[in-house]
């Protein structure tokens, strides 16, 4: 008799906990829709272009692309863009580009953003008007971002 009212018990408390913590935790969001960063709205128009393949071959495109929803599809991949984010690597590699992305603010915004792509599509760096890199980012989608890119070069 005792053991069956300590197990009922056991198993109200466990319920109860579960309910507790499914209550706490926050709606999950889709995995694959990110927020668009702010420096989005402050991004007149961007110039991608491409130096390299995939087989690290010349295959120079570019485009000059003025539409807000593609600008800020293009920020989500790249969050620390324009931040103070702590960099993977505080020190940039060296490599070649198989992408060079600039990205012109509004008039009075500030200076030009330019993002790099090195040509292994392993790492990347940002920097702002003349400034040299303050180290680089682990490329972490390569497919997804180069297969976005050829998009918009299309």
């Amino acid at each position: 008799m005792i053991a069956k009212i300590v197990a009922a018990l056991c198993i109200v408390a466990v319920v109860s906990l579960g309910l507790r913590a499914a209550a706490q935790e926050p709606p999950a969001k889709e995995p694959d829709k990110k927020e668009v960063p702010a420096l989005a709205k402050e991004i007149v128009k961007m110039k991608v272009v491409r130096v390299e393949n995939e087989k690290r071959e010349d295959d120079r495109a570019e485009k000059t692309i003025e539409d807000k929803e593609k600008i800020g599809q293009l920020l989500v991949l790249f969050p620390e863009v324009g931040t103070d984010k702590k960099p993977d690597h505080a020190l940039a590699r060296a490599s070649g580009a198989a992408y060079q992305i600039t990205l012109e603010r509004e008039k009075g915004k500030g200076d030009p953003l330019y993002i790099t792509i090195s040509s292994n599509r392993q790492f990347w760096v940002w920097s702002q008007g003349t400034a040299l890199p303050k180290g680089d980012w682990d490329l972490k989608k390569p497919k997804e971002v180069g297969k976005f890119l050829d998009g918009l070069l299309k």
